[in-house]
């Protein structure tokens, strides 16, 4: 038998992710070549964030900064991550941890999280 996706487009993932962030935050759905561009209110720090039904190297290549070192004087968020799905495994966490991208993972489910990483 083969189990639903818990998500069927990647907006339906955003927005699981947007109603679960809290009032610390603004996000902005589709800004600046983001899928989510977050904002919090106390300090104006900002997380850019590239969603995907599969954790692949596309997403992961989307969140990268285009020019490297030699962006550094470009207008950015102060750090950038992926969306996923809870379920996506994938391999690439450790690689990710490397080169300063962090991996959100959301359940489509409305339980509790099991730890910080997951957003329900």
């Amino acid at each position: 038998m083969k189990r639903a996706k818990p998500f069927a487009t990647e907006a339906d993932l955003c927005a699981r992710f947007i109603a679960a962030i809290g009032p610390d935050w603004v996000s902005y759905p589709e800004t600046c070549n983001w899928d989510i561009l977050l904002v919090r209110k106390a300090d104006g720090f900002q997380i850019g964030i590239q969603a995907k039904l599969k954790l692949n190297t596309d997403v992961i290549n989307q969140a990268l900064e285009e020019y490297g070192v030699w962006d550094a004087d470009r207008m950015a968020p102060d750090c950038r991550a992926v969306l996923v799905p809870a379920d996506q495994g994938g391999g690439f966490g450790r690689i990710c941890k490397y080169i300063g991208l962090t991996i959100i993972r959301v359940s489509g489910d409305k339980q509790p999280p099991k730890h910080a990483s997951v957003w329900h």
